[in-house]
């Protein structure tokens, strides 16, 4: 509990700083630029040197959000000044990741599917591009409160890493083996996270797989609050404007939700409490917790409010769970050339399944 209080002490200033400094672009900000920044940050750094926690005198306390509020300003600032927007760009495998991609959209297109729909939507689950998607789908997705499927989110790129620590788990316990294996884990979620544009709640994904690996090998298994305000820490420092984007700020307000809310919400069913209502009411009060902390953004943003969330989610998450998976199962044997016509018959059911239940959720 302390570790998180002394992180979120520092987290929540630096991200406070970067958004007064996005929405009040005083000159004066840009003057300071990577110079004030680099001074809050070894302030700030030399102060946790000495061990100056959070939880101590209330004048060292004030000190360090200060300069954790310094640093996210200048920072963004300085990206602003410079037009450093993003990391992204100077990523020497973008090119591969993305004609990986290419290659991926390329392979779905070759399928077989009897339903139009099928190739359009397993893109755009898979990648990120809804083009091809019909605008009657996008909309009832969107009507539904299903939008946050088709962004490639945490439920996408965490599907995708359990298959690949589930397909690796058995290679053996060595320490050495665990880095390399962690190691493998992370170039695959980083390699597949620039491949679809490293959005930014992709990126933050990826950012809670890498951190979670890195506690893992050093025996430091960090708190999903602590996960939380790390990942906030790095992002913005590596991409500062990303604060600006409202798919960032939707993002870690649903972790949010999850980390501060839904424990709460969880432990309101009776501890003696087993079976199938249980696992229920936690996928209901993630769902709860989520359209608690997004709902208000939502509505600043877009002037909207789904009505049937807890439904939609009820039944398109698990689907999403179950498509995700399936679909890749399936690209990989059609590009083997070995993929089974019962295969790409499931598939397109279970696509069909969840169009048909947004649907008719979103004509409610």
């Amino acid at each position: 509990m302390t570790e998180e209080r002394d992180i979120a002490g520092f987290a929540l200033p630096f991200a406070a700083g970067a958004l007064s400094a996005s929405l009040i672009p005083f000159p004066s900000a840009y003057c300071i630029g990577a110079a004030a920044s680099m001074s809050a940050v070894m302030l700030t750094l030399f102060m946790m040197t000495w061990k100056f926690r959070m939880t101590g005198i209330p004048a060292q306390r004030t000190i360090i959000c200060a300069a954790a509020f310094l640093t996210g300003a200048s920072c963004l600032s300085a990206a602003t000044a410079t037009s450093l927007s993003s990391i992204r760009e100077l990523s020497f495998i973008s090119g591969s990741a993305t004609a990986f991609c290419q290659r991926l959209k390329d392979i779905i297109s070759e399928i077989p599917f009897s339903n139009h729909e099928t190739p359009a939507l397993m893109t755009a689950l898979l990648t990120g591009d809804r083009t091809a998607l019909p605008h009657e789908v996008t909309e009832a997705f969107r009507a539904s409160g299903a939008s946050h499927i088709l962004a490639l989110s945490g439920m996408h790129l965490g599907i995708i890493y359990s298959l690949l620590s589930s397909l690796i788990s058995k290679t053996g316990n060595s320490p050495r083996t665990k880095t390399l294996r962690s190691s493998a884990i992370i170039l695959c979620c980083w390699f597949y996270t620039i491949g679809t544009g490293a959005g930014e709640s992709i990126t933050r994904a990826f950012l809670f797989i890498l951190l979670n690996e890195i506690g893992t090998l050093t025996h430091r298994k960090a708190s999903l609050k602590e996960l939380i305000m790390a990942a906030l820490i790095i992002q913005l420092a590596v991409d500062p404007l990303s604060v600006r984007s409202v798919s960032f700020q939707l993002s870690y307000a649903a972790m949010a939700g999850i980390a501060f809310i839904h424990p709460h919400l969880k432990g309101l069913w009776p501890d003696d409490g087993k079976g199938p209502m249980r696992k229920i009411w936690e996928s209901a009060s993630i769902s709860i917790s989520c359209q608690m902390t997004t709902g208000p953004l939502a509505w600043l943003y877009f002037r909207t409010f789904p009505q049937y969330f807890l439904l939609t989610n009820l039944i398109a998450v698990p689907l999403a769970g179950l498509i995700i998976p399936i679909s890749l199962l399936t690209i990989a044997s059609s590009a083997a050339g070995i993929c089974p016509d019962c295969l790409i018959s499931m598939t397109e059911r279970l696509m069909s399944l969840l169009t048909g239940a947004l649907r008719g959720i979103a004509q409610m």
